[in-house]
């Protein structure tokens, strides 16, 4: 396979490993379409995975990412980070190929997310929920900090939707120019619940788990 064309190019970086809420920084020195390098001092092990936000020209960009490779000796200490396919942030948010389906248009502003099976319910509220936040596919993101309402529904459960609000907190588009960084990525947000200790009793009473 070809290596990806790479260009120089200065950017400001801030990236944290996940469920840590410490971000680093740095800048990048060049980007290809397929990864980049970031010159910076903090420096983790290959293999680890980073979720990265460019700032340029007044935007953020976020991308999931993993190290690749790190350089400790030379002119520029940093790391070259390889981003994730789709396939890997798929099956990452969506354990075992989970399908969520998210249908916009129910009234503005709210989001329809049906969870296949309880089993795979309960993984995305130990992972993601308990902590507070969630992955929404939806092909329409909402800009950041949008409040939005999310009907959650279990499958194979006879229980009616769980209606709750969130905050958008990161967003991927479903798209971009040609080259641009990011693009073809899952198209969704990352919200926070706005009121997570009266949402997460209801979520684990159709999860099938004892509320505390």
């Amino acid at each position: 396979m070809a290596r990806a064309e790479r260009y120089n190019h200065r950017v400001k970086v801030h990236f944290q490993e996940p469920g840590s809420s410490t971000s680093h920084q740095g800048h990048t020195t060049n980007i290809s379409v397929s990864g980049m390098f970031i010159s910076t001092d903090h420096l983790l092990q290959p293999g680890r995975r980073i979720r990265t936000t460019l700032e340029a020209d007044g935007r953020q960009s976020i991308i999931e990412a993993r190290v690749a490779r790190i350089q400790e000796d030379g002119d520029e200490q940093g790391m070259g980070i390889a981003f994730l396919t789709v396939k890997e942030i798929v099956r990452e948010l969506l354990p075992e190929t989970l399908t969520m389906a998210v249908q916009d248009g129910l009234d503005e502003g709210i989001y329809r997310l049906q969870i296949p099976t309880r089993r795979q319910f309960r993984e995305i509220l130990q992972h993601d929920l308990m902590t507070g936040g969630l992955f929404v596919p939806t092909p329409n993101p909402p800009p950041l900090n949008e409040k939005i309402t999310i009907d959650l529904s279990i499958g194979e459960s006879a229980a009616p939707p769980v209606r709750f609000g969130a905050r958008v907190v990161y967003r991927i588009e479903p798209s971009g120019p040609d080259g641009a960084i990011g693009g073809n990525l899952m198209a969704g947000v990352g919200v926070d619940l706005l009121d997570p200790d009266s949402t997460l009793p209801s979520l684990q009473k159709i999860a099938g788990l004892q509320v505390a």
